[in-house]
């Protein structure tokens, strides 16, 4: 297994990540300034990707993930739009574990069944609320 932790660094930018050229199954990147995670497309190997508390908008470069099992996405300003970019790794049902903030659904409230079908794959979701607390919702 390879591995990249790179937590609380500061970093704003992942082009760095273009040298690397070894296959990575876990990458953490969480509690930075990353804006932009496009990059990331590039490994497709990836079991573990954790971008909490980044400025992330957009998940464009995800879709090619196709193994990702974990994904925590919570503290970023992501908008609906910016989500959908991830539907294609939903309907693979190979995504164990969402982590993200319950306040980019909420025009949809707490009803899941109103949220967006590509989610019913996803084995466990975290939403992340406001105030910090965790609301569990398990698809089994």
């Amino acid at each position: 297994m390879k591995s990249l932790y790179l937590n609380k660094n500061n970093i704003t930018k992942v082009s760095f990540l273009a040298n690397i050229n070894i296959i990575l199954t876990d990458i953490s990147l969480q509690n930075n300034c990353i804006t932009d995670i496009s990059i990331l497309d590039r490994f497709k190997h990836l079991r573990i990707l954790l971008l909490s508390n980044n400025q992330i908008t957009s998940l464009k470069g995800l879709a090619n993930l196709e193994k990702i099992e974990y994904l925590y996405i919570n503290g970023n300003p992501i908008t609906l739009d910016g989500l959908e970019y991830i539907s294609e790794i939903c309907y693979r049902e190979m995504l164990i574990e969402l982590h993200i903030d319950r306040k980019v659904f909420k025009e949809y409230g707490t009803k899941f069944a109103l949220y967006p079908e590509y989610l019913q794959w996803v084995d466990r979701i975290y939403f992340v609320e406001n105030d910090g607390s965790v609301a569990e919702w398990y698809n089994y």
